[in-house]
């Protein structure tokens, strides 16, 4: 789960290049992201971005200000919540930090780091072999195969849990135990590395949320690697798509956005619609399953509420299924399900 501090993303995009000169701890995978990746920030906040961006890069224990920029603590608690937040790299930035007032404002940022520069170094280079595990497999596919591939594996890597790490990329990719920063940092990370453009957005979702934004020619879609990990013991390598590539129409059913995040409206990559796996009738929903019923795990998404609890109350209030799965010779005693209330998907697993 987020925490309140976060909440500090602006809301038009604006990629800040990070100044030439970085020591060679990021190694690898600075040079993958290259760029840190802000919401419209005013030049007084770009100028203060590149001046932590720098520091941060070599592990400096401090950075001074420029005093005749008058900058104030919001600001620099602004700013600084955006790289920690954001900037999926800077994993070993602590999101506490101290500071110096001068006579014309803060004159001194100073930071703590939660790792020293050696062990980032060997975090680093765990953090590139698992991406390169991972970016290997995904051949020359559109983005948005591109974007199914990244959460698929990071899914099937990964499990929601808590722990030192659980918050950033090194937690999901190397530890294979994160929380939602974690699984939406590694996300990011991996994207960017494959020359993807996805940003990380923030919610209320049942309590404080994160997960992810990708950009296609159809505009912003939202995905959410971490609700769409089942964590199921019995299903290991099952993945969820349930939060893939949907709009903010879709998104918004079962949660709100809280961050200024760029604005969803795109249906061409529509994950439901784009895969024909919407049911706007109950006959729709008897033809996606039969259709689905030799595959192990069946899906759809009805298109109205009350579409999904008619195909609900008919398969599932009585022996409707069992009739349908019987029909097309799967055993019908022997199947699980999930119903998602909010979102109307239906995930019936055969096998």
């Amino acid at each position: 789960m987020t925490t309140d501090m976060k909440r500090y993303i602006l809301p038009v995009l604006l990629i800040l290049s990070v100044l030439t000169g970085c020591a060679d701890t990021r190694q690898q995978t600075q040079k993958a992201t290259e760029d840190y990746i802000l919401y419209d920030p005013s030049p007084r906040e770009q100028q203060l971005c590149n001046i932590i961006c720098d520091a941060v890069n070599d592990m400096e224990p401090s950075v001074s200000l420029p005093q005749a920029q008058h900058y104030t603590y919001d600001e620099v608690y602004k700013v600084y919540q955006l790289i920690y937040v954001n900037e999926a790299a800077v994993f070993y930035l602590s999101p506490q930090f101290g500071y110096e007032n001068g006579s014309r404002g803060i004159s001194r940022i100073k930071f703590r780091y939660i790792y020293t520069k050696d062990e980032v170094r060997k975090m680093y280079e765990e953090i590139d072999k698992s991406a390169k595990e991972i970016l290997d497999g995904i051949g020359g596919e559109s983005d948005c195969e591109k974007f199914k591939h990244i959460h698929d594996e990071l899914i099937k890597r990964c499990t929601y849990g808590d722990g030192k790490n659980a918050d950033n990329a090194y937690g999901a990719l190397v530890e294979g135990r994160a929380l939602c920063q974690g699984y939406s940092k590694a996300f990011d990370l991996l994207c960017r590395k494959a020359s993807l453009h996805a940003v990380i957005t923030e919610g209320d979702a049942q309590g404080s949320h994160m997960w992810n934004m990708v950009n296609t020619d159809d505009g912003y879609y939202h995905i959410d690697c971490t609700w769409d990990d089942p964590d199921d013991a019995k299903r290991p390598d099952l993945v969820r798509y349930d939060f893939f590539m949907l709009n903010d129409a879709s998104i918004k059913r079962g949660r709100t956005i809280t961050s200024k995040a760029p604005g969803s409206t795109g249906v061409k990559y529509d994950h439901w619609a784009f895969s024909e796996l919407t049911a706007s009738t109950y006959e729709d929903a008897v033809r996606l399953i039969k259709a689905q019923a030799a595959d192990g795990t069946i899906r759809l998404r009805a298109d109205s509420r009350e579409t999904y609890d008619e195909i609900k109350d008919r398969l599932f209030g009585g022996d409707g299924l069992g009739e349908i799965l019987r029909e097309c010779g799967v055993n019908a005693e022997a199947i699980d399900y999930t119903l998602n209330d909010s979102d109307y998907i239906i995930e019936i697993y055969t096998v």
